[in-house]
């Protein structure tokens, strides 16, 4: 999918360079020139990684995991203090009493492990929606710019990924207006 979606993106930056080389028409930083096109770039992980809203929840799903980690922890502190009791009683013990308690701490961790595979899905589903939510509201904010600005093209300026840009004017590089815009709306949405 990610690959569809940088072919495209390629496909349409020759499109325009070869619109643009045939036709002799000037790319323009400002909109107002006739015949120019108003052409923006975004790092995308950089405005993620930005957004005060992402480093937020991000903070919160890691307090989440802690909390969840903690309590883990001290419920498999319990099997093993009974473990530990098991291994210095199960001589004294009758076999019936020592074959019950070694059974008690098998159910105990499997109980454990079990609750934590479901905690550790639930995190991970939280995680995604919040991430989807994220970055549909950073495209969202492109986009207002986007038509605001009246730019006729953005592309995504992310170096780690091939975005078929292999040039742009730092003039052009929108990104710190995204965040501002995106940590303003959260700002007042707060």
């Amino acid at each position: 999918m990610r690959f569809r979606t940088q072919f495209a993106l390629t496909i349409v930056a020759v499109a325009v360079v070869l619109c643009v080389s045939y036709t002799g028409i000037g790319f323009a930083q400002d909109s107002n020139q006739q015949g120019g096109y108003r052409i923006g770039v975004v790092d995308r992980k950089a405005v993620y990684d930005a957004y005060q809203r992402q480093i937020d929840e991000m903070g919160r799903i890691e307090q989440q995991i802690n909390q969840r980690e903690q309590e883990i922890d001290e419920m498999l502190e319990r099997v093993e203090a009974k473990r530990e009791r098991y291994r210095a009683q199960r001589e004294s013990m009758p076999e019936d009493e020592a074959l019950e308690l070694r059974d008690e701490i098998e159910r105990d961790l499997r109980s454990v492990m079990s609750q934590r595979e479901d905690w550790e899905r639930d995190i991970q589903r939280h995680a995604d929606r919040v991430i989807s939510q994220l970055r549909g509201e950073i495209d969202q904010a492109v986009q207002e710019i986007g038509v605001e600005e009246n730019y006729h093209l953005i592309l995504d300026g992310d170096a780690g990924i091939p975005s078929g840009v292999l040039y742009y004017s730092s003039t052009m590089n929108m990104t710190g207006r995204v965040i501002e815009r995106l940590n303003s709306q959260y700002q007042a949405g707060s």
